[in-house]
């Protein structure tokens, strides 16, 4: 059963499941009995630390504070997200680099004409080889979720080589006289933006799920 959990003293409201005092939310309450809850922000909630390193408001029995408009079905998405997304954005990465590796060991891949025109000092087809053979381990570390420190640190090292390509031949990536309009390669590398936020996101959730026994 949805119960509401009042913070009395600021007049904050946050949902909760099961039976829940509502004393619980007061702020001398979490001082005084609540171990490792962090004050957070001008609306003057309170939240939970996780291992993780994310914030969860909490009760001081450990039941997460909901927003009491949000239904039950949103409630369970949400609980759901917290749980495993970190998880499923970890092998989506997988799935784009092993994808991208074995596209670059097949010698099918569009990077060798970007490499060509960039990188000119290294040899093409031996770099593209190399980069295949880094990309399909990456993936098999982001898949399996083993060596994940190793591994994000190499998939973040390759993420930023990709990005002084644009140093190197800016007007292959930049319409003349216009370097905030991309032409399709450009577009193809500014899109590691993401992959790299990804990497990072991952870092920061997973990278110590061993230290804290999950």
């Amino acid at each position: 059963m949805l119960a509401s959990c009042v913070n009395e003293r600021c007049g904050s409201v946050a949902g909760g499941l099961g039976d829940v005092n509502a004393s619980a939310c007061h702020p001398e309450a979490r001082r005084t009995h609540s171990v490792g809850t962090t004050y957070i922000g001008r609306r003057r909630s309170w939240a939970r630390m996780q291992p993780n390193g994310s914030f969860v408001p909490q009760d001081d029995t450990g039941r997460i504070c909901y927003n009491p408009r949000m239904t039950t079905l949103e409630q369970h998405v949400l609980t759901g997200l917290r749980a495993h997304s970190a998880q499923i954005l970890r092998f989506s990465l997988g799935v784009v680099f092993l994808w991208f590796g074995v596209m670059k060991l097949m010698m099918n891949t569009p990077v060798t004409e970007l490499l060509a025109a960039t990188y000119t000092m290294l040899p093409v087809m031996e770099t593209v080889i190399v980069l295949g053979v880094l990309e399909v381990f990456v993936a098999i570390g982001l898949l399996c979720g083993i060596f994940l420190r190793t591994t994000i640190a190499f998939t973040v090292l390759h993420l930023l080589g990709t990005f002084f390509t644009l140093a190197l031949n800016p007007s292959l990536f930049f319409e003349p006289g216009q370097f905030w309009i991309l032409t399709f390669e450009g577009e193809f590398i500014i899109k590691n933006v993401v992959l790299l936020a990804a990497a990072l996101v991952i870092a920061g959730h997973q990278t110590h799920e061993k230290k804290y026994g999950k």
